[in-house]
């Protein structure tokens, strides 16, 4: 697993930050907002933050979460080196329920 520690991960710990924010957003109305911040952690080679941008996206109402982004998070799953990530990848680009997200979302 690659935890982003050291210099060569600054633009990636700052990008984090963002996401931190929409995530932190996440249950106050914040649809569909920072797309492109969540579409460029995904691609991160840090997993806790792609697994952030996965889970910030799948709290979005459903009418925020189209086809193409959809599409994007499938692509990127054939990519994914972390088997249960690619699982829960591949979930959310067909829409289905993610327990672990499901459960956090309850205790918020």
């Amino acid at each position: 697993l690659n935890f982003g520690m050291g210099q060569e991960y600054q633009d990636f710990i700052e990008l984090e930050m963002i996401v931190e924010s929409l995530f932190g957003m996440m249950y106050g109305g914040q649809d569909g907002r920072g797309w492109a911040f969540l579409k460029a952690a995904m691609q991160s080679p840090i997993v806790p933050l792609r697994c952030m941008a996965l889970e910030v996206f799948y709290s979005w109402d459903g009418r925020y979460r189209n086809d193409e982004m959809r599409s994007f998070i499938q692509e990127q799953s054939f990519q994914e080196p972390e088997p249960d990530l690619k699982a829960i990848m591949l979930k959310v680009a067909k829409g289905q329920k993610v327990a672990i997200f499901e459960e956090e979302m309850e205790m918020m």
